[in-house]
């Protein structure tokens, strides 16, 4: 598939003009080069009104997001920032294959992979990533809702004291409840895209992020914080004034998937024994990949088949490198046969382990 790219509204032009805040890479095992592809990066709506505000602006390209500001104008308005200046960016994949090859959960429910760059929250490395941790994972996901929600409680509340707050502290939202209550309705219209704190009588409960209807639907987002107060190795700013050049990283790691091979007989007799799945590597110094020992099964049609997986799983990759060949022992002078296996492809559909809900596997038909 083609690698594509949208940009959006404003392009940065690095002239002699324009200097660079920031580079935001978006990395990813799967592909030959390394970066994330059939991805749209779309700058949130008051984004935009803030970056032309505040003469920031961006491109796009295949490895991700650069940030730049324009000299003078552009430099004086961020060294005179009081407070933090958050810039979102929506995360959208154009690839239906998108979780096949991204090693993260299967989960269609209501969620958003949340990024930024809060050195406080995050499990640190020195590689300035935008996840919690040096790759991506279930931990990086939020809840999502709109404007207009309605937050069950876990158990009954008796005379709650509600308040939503936004990332910078501002209350959002607020409701004291008498009596005894299960859920509240909480109105969030006028409030911008971000994340939201929700506090019951003072400690927190919930946490989620609010992505409007015209976002559409999104896999992901990036904040980035413009903090004059942040001293860590995250910030834009040094002894809170001059600014910084940045580079961050968000890693998404490829899937390791095993492969099951289902060998069938084109005839009704079987005429093949012996079966042995070789590794056709084995002269490129690559270690050799392993197989479970072969074993009759017979599959939903009734019909007989030989089933081997591969003993560990293997990373899928945008080109597979791995090259099996089926050895097998034919007819009853047991005559060699060596034929070419199928290789696995993150655009095939994948089978899940019964055994194991949260496993899939490359199932890969084989007729002799």
């Amino acid at each position: 598939m083609a690698r594509t790219v949208t940009p959006h509204l404003l392009q940065l032009d690095l002239s002699s003009r324009h200097t660079e805040l920031c580079d935001i890479r978006l990395k990813h095992d799967y592909f030959k080069d390394g970066y994330l592809a059939n991805v749209e990066l779309i700058p949130e709506e008051e984004t935009v009104f803030n970056m032309r505000r505040m003469h920031i602006l961006y491109r796009v390209d295949k490895r991700g997001i650069t940030l730049g500001y324009r000299l003078g104008e552009g430099a004086s308005n961020l060294q005179r920032l009081k407070k933090p200046l958050r810039l979102s960016f929506w995360i959208k994949s154009n690839d239906t294959a998108f979780l096949n090859y991204t090693d993260i959960p299967y989960d269609f429910s209501p969620q958003i992979y949340y990024f930024n760059n809060k050195y406080e929250e995050k499990n640190e490395n020195g590689t300035k990533n935008l996840s919690l941790a040096t790759q991506v994972s279930a931990e990086d996901r939020l809840p999502i809702t709109a404007q207009v929600m309605k937050f069950e409680y876990a158990f009954p509340f008796l005379d709650a004291h509600i308040v939503v707050k936004d990332e910078f502290g501002e209350i959002a939202f607020e409701q004291q409840q008498d009596g005894m209550h299960e859920y509240v309705h909480i109105n969030l219209q006028g409030e911008v895209a971000g994340r939201f704190f929700l506090y019951i009588d003072g400690e927190l409960e919930h946490t989620f992020y609010l992505v409007p209807a015209s976002a559409g639907k999104v896999i992901g987002v990036i904040d980035v914080f413009i903090d004059p107060k942040d001293e860590s190795t995250y910030s834009f700013f040094e002894n809170g004034y001059n600014l910084l050049r940045q580079e961050y990283a968000i890693y998404f790691k490829n899937r390791d998937i095993k492969w099951r091979y289902l060998i069938v007989e084109n005839g009704p007799v079987q005429i093949h024994s012996d079966h042995q799945i070789l590794d056709a590597r084995r002269g490129r110094n690559v270690e050799a990949i392993e197989f479970q020992n072969p074993r009759e099964i017979v599959l939903e049609n009734g019909v007989k088949a030989i089933e081997i997986f591969t003993k560990h799983p293997i990373p899928l990759k945008e080109t597979q490198e791995e090259k099996f060949k089926l050895r097998t022992r034919k007819g009853k002078a047991k005559v060699e046969s060596i034929v070419d296996l199928p290789t696995a492809s993150a655009r095939s559909n994948f089978k899940t382990n019964f055994e194991n809900k949260y496993e899939v596997f490359s199932e890969l038909l084989v007729y002799l």
